[in-house]
């Protein structure tokens, strides 16, 4: 396993802390590209953001609202973006640099699959598709139609004591998602479930390697009088002697057992002491169970990014089970789905870099204090982020309809906001089987079991054909099939997959050499280029320093201010794009 989300900060890394006089070269790469990108993005991000999306369909008819679902997709909740451009590198991002071609194929296929999915979802008008907007994360009311898109009033139902009472949530109508929101959340349960069964099919090696110290021989070792002061044996010997980087960090000492152990002690007093202080409505058996499930479906999902490079999300699989756990509580479905998904990422992220610490050649016990001191830290300085952005943008954030407030956008709350009041207020009502109206997306869990078997069975019957047949992960082709509704603009994709391709299959097959040496630096610099223009832009231009630093582009041809800025029809209320999701988001 050898995640390759941290190539480019191995890379970067090797690259600062070796000898200048061996990495001059390359630290000129690093620094031009970084300033190429900082000075490029200026352009996207606050001069002519018709670059975040250019395309010629709706150029050549900007009143095709058809067009605008297909070719759209430079605001959030536009459109599908196919065929369109997008030059803006905080959408592109470096991924395609650095994610294997196996999964850029696999990813690519989904993306195809969700192009014809949403446009077949939406024209088809399943689920009522046509009375709600093409795109949105908010929930309809019943009485919505193609002309008149009314939003479920969601800000009702989190009512505490309301909520709590019983027959309140049958008393209430029931929301509608938009077609294509319902389709992603769909193909994501098959994404989670076929995630299990694909690895427990091709890489249970790994998977059982997870499970190891359960085993009777193990926890004879284990379970000592001094069982905390013992290291966890980390690989066998065989396995060291075949990667040149665990022979190196064999000269440092493990972290001990009861280093891990304080920790999650700790940790879950702290969860127990907040769920009751808070009053979050989240019952103490709820909070384990959240916290069991995290344990359980970590190893699968950490197993997935350490091989392709790809981290996905169980986070509708959480609003799921907390909605029939917790029926007619959306608090505490929010509450559920924190610590089971945030548990998750949290387990992910120590096990990420713990494996840099391999690369750079770091004690485990430096790696662990510095994931610690930093988790504290960074939590600190994101609550004081969070508090000064909603209070100095609060009527901003509030007012998703004015396009003038792309900048600032509470769309990912919002997305929270609607599956915490469908799944934990409505939850039995819309998912149940068998005849609720969205009874498909649970269904889609158990088809999800079955979804890597015929690749499999097909290796089985034909070995000589194995390699083929494990090329098509269907994990990652189903992840992707819904993954347009959850971008922030869409238009971006087609530059993403070129991108992808012509690093991972023709530089790498016919440049080797300058692949080797420059791919995963560049990736690194064109990251940090559009992060800090993003920061010079929000805090200068955008209010992000106060009110004085709230600077507006004077309105011409590159901007379009009032409209989507790839110039695609935007008219409310017509079933097309600009809905209240709190699109607009950049």
């Amino acid at each position: 396993m050898f995640w390759p989300v941290l190539l480019p900060v191995s890379s970067l890394l090797e690259t600062l802390h070796k000898d200048a006089t061996q990495t001059r070269y390359k630290r000129r790469v690093m620094y031009w590209t970084f300033a190429v990108v900082v000075l490029w993005q200026f352009l996207p991000e606050y001069i002519m953001p018709i670059l975040t999306g250019f395309s010629i369909f709706c150029l050549a008819n900007q009143s095709n609202t058809v067009f605008t679902t297909i070719f759209g997709g430079s605001n959030t909740n536009e459109g599908l973006g196919f065929l369109s451009l997008g030059l803006d590198w905080k959408f592109i991002t470096s991924q395609p640099l650095w994610l294997p071609l196996q999964t850029l194929t696999n990813n690519f296929i989904g993306y195809l699959i969700c192009i014809v999915l949403f446009a077949g979802v939406y024209y088809g008008n399943v689920w009522r598709a046509k009375d709600f907007p093409f795109m949105s994360h908010l929930l309809y009311s019943e009485k919505s139609t193609s002309s008149d898109f009314i939003p479920h009033r969601q800000n009702k139902t989190f009512d505490l004591q309301a909520m709590l009472e019983p027959g309140v949530a049958d008393g209430l109508h029931l929301p509608f998602f938009a077609g294509t929101f319902a389709a992603s959340l769909l193909t994501n349960s098959l994404y989670i479930t076929s995630t299990i069964v694909h690895l427990l099919l091709w890489n249970w090696c790994d998977i059982r390697k997870v499970w190891e110290f359960m085993y009777p021989q193990k926890l004879h070792k284990l379970i000592t009088s001094t069982f905390w002061t013992s290291n966890p044996e980390v690989v066998e010997h065989n396995e060291v002697d075949h990667n040149p980087h665990y022979q190196f960090m064999r000269a440092y000492k493990e972290c001990p057992n009861w280093w891990y152990a304080a920790v999650c002690t700790i940790s879950v007093v702290i969860g127990l002491i907040c769920i009751y202080t808070a009053e979050t409505t989240l019952p103490w058996y709820g909070f384990f169970i959240s916290i069991l499930l995290a344990g359980l479906l970590s190893p699968f999902f950490g197993a997935q990014a350490a091989l392709t490079g790809y981290q996905g999300s169980v986070q509708s699989l959480m609003h799921l089970l907390g909605g029939f756990i917790h029926p007619g509580n959306p608090t505490a479905n929010l509450y559920f789905t924190l610590f089971g998904h945030a548990s998750i990422t949290q387990a992910l992220s120590m096990a990420q870099n713990l494996k840099l610490g391999q690369y750079t050649k770091l004690p485990p016990r430096v790696t662990f204090t510095s994931q610690l001191v930093g988790t504290l830290i960074g939590s600190i300085i994101s609550y004081a982020a969070m508090a000064t952005i909603v209070n100095d943008q609060r009527t901003i954030l509030l007012n998703p309809h004015d396009s003038a407030t792309t900048a600032w956008s509470a769309a990912k709350i919002s997305h929270l906001h609607t599956q915490a009041t469908a799944f934990g207020l409505h939850g039995r009502s819309l998912f149940s089987l068998p005849s609720s109206r969205y009874a498909a997306i649970p269904v889609s869990l158990l088809l999800g079991l079955a979804l890597p078997l015929p690749t499999f069975l097909l290796s089985r019957a034909f070995p000589s054909h194995r390699l083929a047949y494990s090329y098509l992960n269907t994990p990652l082709v189903a992840a992707s099939a819904g993954v347009l509704a959850a971008l922030p603009s869409t238009s971006a994709a087609a530059t993403y997959f070129a991108l992808g391709f012509a690093s991972q299959f023709w530089l790498r097959r016919y440049r080797p050499a300058w692949f080797v040496r420059y791919n995963y630096l560049v990736a690194a610099a064109v990251d940090a280029g559009a992060q800090a223009c993003a920061v010079v832009v929000m805090g200068v231009f955008r209010g992000g320093l106060g009110s004085w630093a709230d600077v507006a582009m004077p309105a011409w041809w590159g901007n379009n201010v009032g409209g989507n800025f790839d110039r695609c029809a935007s008219v409310d209320g017509v079933g097309v794009v600009r809905d209240v999701a709190g699109s607009g988001s950049l």
